[in-house]
């Protein structure tokens, strides 16, 4: 009961402090003045697509390691993983998803690790394609920097593929990814 309190109690703080910086500061928002209500709903509703996948991608890459939080869960640790990376720097929210699936599952932070670092090659892979589509298919590869940007694109990709299609056999208690 005294948890659900403080949670309360928590949660009453925060809005009342959001809202008194708002009242305090009322030009917060004068340069999104020209900004339709039709493109914050659109940009809202993508954001919030976006941490549906982080959070279906961790749920993804947590289940080789025999951890099955629900889908809920895992929304709510790509929510909290992302609000912690916007307050702090270096990457606040990841190390607070560490210590959070430490406790919570007692997932070793070694396997966090090789995780995290397997979503963050698959991103650049993703990234790097998406770069070569848009240099070929914009017709700017017949520019001057069009092929070094290509070339750059390229080797990203390269360089990412071949880190997700090394394979290294451990032994049975260090698999990983195999």
């Amino acid at each position: 009961m005294r948890k659900w309190i403080l949670r309360i109690l928590l949660f009453w703080f925060v809005l009342g402090g959001l809202l008194y910086y708002l009242f305090d500061r009322p030009g917060i928002f004068e340069s999104i003045r020209g900004v339709s209500l039709a493109w914050i709903a659109i940009l809202s509703l993508l954001s919030s697509l976006l941490l549906l996948l982080n959070g279906l991608v961790l749920k993804t890459l947590l289940r080789p390691f025999k951890v099955y939080p629900a889908i809920r869960e895992c929304f709510g640790i790509s929510c909290l993983t992302a609000a912690g990376n916007c307050l702090t720097s270096f990457g606040g929210g990841t190390v607070g998803k560490a210590v959070y699936l430490k406790k919570k599952y007692d997932f070793p932070y070694p396997a966090f690790t090789a995780s995290t670092l397997a979503a963050y090659i698959f991103d650049i892979l993703c990234a790097s394609l998406l770069g070569i589509a848009v240099v070929v298919f914009s017709g700017n590869i017949w520019e001057a920097w069009g092929w070094k940007v290509l070339s750059v694109f390229l080797s990203t990709g390269l360089i990412a593929s071949f880190l997700i299609a090394y394979r290294k056999n451990f032994s049975f208690h260090d698999r990983m990814f195999l």
